[in-house]
């Protein structure tokens, strides 16, 4: 377990870009003689971001010394190669990286351009196709559970576990019992006010009718309020004559501040609100459900994916969320 949680911590620092906290783990394994593998490999990674590609190149192969079926090594040698131009060294790397790993997307993507635009038709069956089930949701979701890294399998697993809980969950009415009897309190106070009135009758009536009218708008809009939840992408759907809803990107609202907030009437009736970020979900989660949910997004907070083409979404996600370009 302390190998896999070193080795685990040296990659987390160096997704997010802290080279020399990275390095410092890796050489440390190496001179324990421990996990060198998942050491070299590191070290390899980071000699690549400092475009030292003949160090890299030493510590990939002495990770498959360790460990011959390293698919990320293995990818990482055929782009070192493919940088250089050698276009079949490529090949053979990337070939090697799909056979030790079938569901290795970066490989497997980079052979089909290769079979697309780069090789004649003469060659294309030095090329084979693997055998492979066929892959959907070429999207966020689907490249970390495609990776095989801890930290990919760590995210997948928390997502899973928020996703259960936002699938066609439907807000609760009891979660509104507090500012509902405020609510008709006030309402009943002054219809009673009203009536002690001369001539105040039909307005107390009145009062009465309009508290009654807008609880039960009140209760059918709730009702009518629904989350689920795609994986990844959680849909809101609300409006009682005309659904209107709204998209938002699970891994990304977990990095947006979230916390949670529990009246006395919440607690007695096991309810509260979720805040994630701006958003604000109240009466959809029991209280250890919101517990379990912000437990889950202060780890995935914790986590950066340590596979380029998944990093590479991610930016496209977080692009497309902020306008940068």
């Amino acid at each position: 377990m302390l190998q896999t949680a070193s080795s685990a911590e040296g990659l987390r620092l160096l997704a997010q870009g802290d080279l020399n906290g990275a390095r410092a783990i890796f050489d440390t394994l190496i001179a324990d003689k421990v996990d060198l593998a998942q050491a070299n490999y590191g070290l390899g990674v980071i000699a690549l971001q400092l475009r030292d590609p003949a160090s890299a190149r030493d510590h990939f192969e002495a990770c498959l010394w360790h460990d011959s079926q390293h698919a990320n090594a293995l990818f990482q040698l055929g782009y070192i190669e493919k940088q250089s131009g050698n276009m079949d060294e490529a090949i053979h790397y990337w070939q090697r990286s799909v056979a030790a790993n079938p569901n290795h997307m970066s490989a497997i993507r980079e052979l089909d351009a290769i079979r697309a635009h780069h090789l004649p038709r003469d060659r294309n069956e030095n090329v084979p196709v693997q055998d492979r089930p066929m892959v959907e949701g070429y999207d966020v979701y689907g490249m970390l559970k495609r990776n095989n890294t801890g930290v990919e399998g760590e995210m997948v697993r928390l997502l899973d576990e928020v996703q259960d809980m936002m699938v066609a969950t439907r807000q609760g009415v009891k979660a509104f019992i507090g500012p509902f009897l405020m609510f008709w309190s006030l309402g009943v106070a002054s219809a009673l006010f009203l009536a002690g009135q001369r001539g105040g009758g039909p307005l107390a009536l009145l009062a009465l009718g309009a508290v009654f009218l807008v609880s039960v708008a009140r209760i059918l809009e709730i009702k009518c309020n629904k989350l689920d939840c795609d994986r990844y992408v959680v849909v809101q759907q609300k409006g009682v004559f005309a659904t209107r809803s709204r998209n938002d990107h699970l891994w990304i609202m977990s990095h947006e501040p979230v916390h949670i907030t529990r009246s006395l009437v919440n607690r007695l009736t096991n309810d509260g609100t979720l805040h994630l970020g701006e958003r604000r979900y109240k009466g959809f989660f029991s209280g250890d459900e919101l517990q379990t949910i912000q437990k889950s997004f202060a780890q995935l907070r914790l986590l950066m994916p340590t596979n380029r083409e998944v990093l590479a979404a991610i930016g496209e996600l977080k692009n497309m969320r902020t306008g940068d370009k």
